[in-house]
């Protein structure tokens, strides 16, 4: 038991570690970008997996809103290049 307790904080640790990382390449795109915080916001949501449609419920905002905070967030390119 006790060497899959080591495991297990092992993959927990590199998780961890793992999504800080990510978080710092996101937060860097969006610094690069000069974006709102309204902008900032409406980019992270689609990455958490939720639709534009969505996104306009939770962030009380009109979908057409969202959809150009979207557009001007969008550094999916960057990732791939």
């Amino acid at each position: 038991m006790n060497v899959s307790d080591d495991k297990l904080k092992n993959i927990s640790e590199e998780m961890n570690n793992a999504r800080h990382e990510y978080s710092a390449v996101i937060h860097t795109q969006f610094e690069r970008r000069v974006l709102t915080s309204s902008e900032q916001k409406v980019g992270m949501f689609p990455l958490k997996g939720l639709s534009l449609k969505e996104n306009s419920g939770v962030s009380d905002t009109k979908e057409k809103t969202v959809r150009q905070q979207a557009s001007a967030a969008c550094f999916f390119e960057d990732f791939i290049s």
